[in-house]
């Protein structure tokens, strides 16, 4: 700022600058910046039902316009497709009546590995989301990718780009997507 008020001047670095307001304590500390942390490697699943991956295809519009975020859970040995729903956000209101059935209908997994985006995980200090929470309550461990390390999820990463042509293709509406989720997922499976 005083650079371009009086650019004749000759005024000290902006770093010399800062480290004497620091000095006198004119500037508080720097926020560090919450950065996600995978917590890998993990052990191979040993069994079917023992990891459950799940993650958010990117979102696209069905044909009335709604925004479809589709959700996908599926068991990390076998491949089995476990669930693929047509929700319509990112948002643990969406994703945990889903699981919730899911756990009714295949039992409890004893981890589920997801990325670090909603609504796994939050920039929160511990990174919890009210989701991930439930998981635990339930005996269930997260397991969490590094970030940009799509690998470490690529069998799930993988079933994305099979299921591609759907987002590409989409239905009238969102009862049509969910229908041709289902038929999907039995036909997949």
């Amino acid at each position: 700022r005083l650079k371009r008020a009086e650019p004749s001047c000759f005024w000290p670095a902006v770093s010399t600058a800062g480290e004497i307001l620091k000095r006198h304590g004119l500037v508080g500390r720097r926020r560090r910046r919450w950065r996600a942390v995978g917590n890998g490697p993990w052990p191979e699943p040993a069994e079917p039902n023992a990891v459950w991956t799940a993650d958010h295809k990117g979102w696209f519009r069905t044909g009335d316009g709604w925004r479809c975020e589709p959700l996908t859970v599926m068991d990390a040995l076998s491949r089995y497709l476990l669930g693929l729903e047509a929700t319509g956000s990112t948002s643990e209101d969406e994703a945990w009546p889903v699981f919730e059935r899911l756990f009714e209908e295949n039992g409890l997994p004893d981890r589920i590995r997801s990325d670090n985006g909603p609504p796994f995980a939050s920039a929160g200090v511990t990174g919890l989301t009210p989701l991930a929470v439930r998981f635990i309550k339930l005996g269930i461990a997260l397991e969490r990718i590094q970030p940009g390390k799509p690998q470490q999820n690529g069998r799930h990463e993988r079933f994305h780009l099979t299921m591609l042509p759907m987002a590409d293709a989409p239905q009238a509406d969102r009862a049509a997507q969910a229908r041709a989720f289902e038929d999907f997922r039995r036909s997949y499976n």
